[in-house]
């Protein structure tokens, strides 16, 4: 065999595995979750989440902030802020799961409760739990913050009154849609 061929095959073989690592890296860099490197950082993050008969009083305040949001709302710019939610997720009644499960009946659904859809390990950790207006709210802030591990990239929508007003058009996503929270006294 000649030098060159030899050298040839070397550079083809050398060629394809630059080609598989870059591969393998891409795909490590647009699939992994990051993960959570203490599992009570991710128990801690949702802890005010409990559905419990005493919130705390954060967790109070927040609600009246929330209710008090709501009750200002506009369903049509929750409609037009939809839109960022369209992209990934189907709000029709039998919506297929797109990048994101449907949205149709959210409100008050368990977490991760799509059956045929495939959730992160981070969300599949918290199905016990349900999407009520105050952790819709949470998670729509900061997904990657409420629930690290989440494979949802949107980064969240910091405005408090854009948010509600999106909660009130995903309220209406439902044949009997929730009641609004009320708002407790001190």
């Amino acid at each position: 065999m000649r030098v060159s061929t030899v050298n040839s095959i070397i550079c083809v073989c050398l060629f394809w595995l630059i080609v598989l690592f870059a591969i393998i890296f891409m795909s490590n860099l647009i699939y992994d979750t990051p993960q959570v490197q203490d599992k009570n950082a991710q128990r801690d993050a949702l802890i005010n989440l409990e559905q419990d008969e005493k919130p705390s009083q954060s967790l109070q305040t927040t609600e009246i902030a929330l209710s008090t949001r709501l009750k200002k709302g506009d369903i049509k710019k929750g409609a037009q802020l939809f839109g960022q939610c369209g992209t990934c997720h189907s709000g029709a009644k039998d919506g297929s799961n797109r990048v994101g499960p449907p949205l149709w009946d959210i409100v008050n659904r368990p977490f991760a409760f799509i059956q045929n859809f495939s959730y992160s390990r981070a969300m599949r950790d918290n199905a016990d739990k349900h999407w009520n207006f105050a952790t819709l709210d949470t998670y729509l802030r900061a997904p990657r913050k409420m629930i690290p591990g989440t494979i949802m990239t949107f980064p969240g929508i910091k405005n408090d009154q854009d948010r509600a007003d999106l909660l009130l058009y995903l309220r209406m996503l439902s044949d009997s849609p929730v009641d609004l929270p009320q708002e407790s006294l001190k």
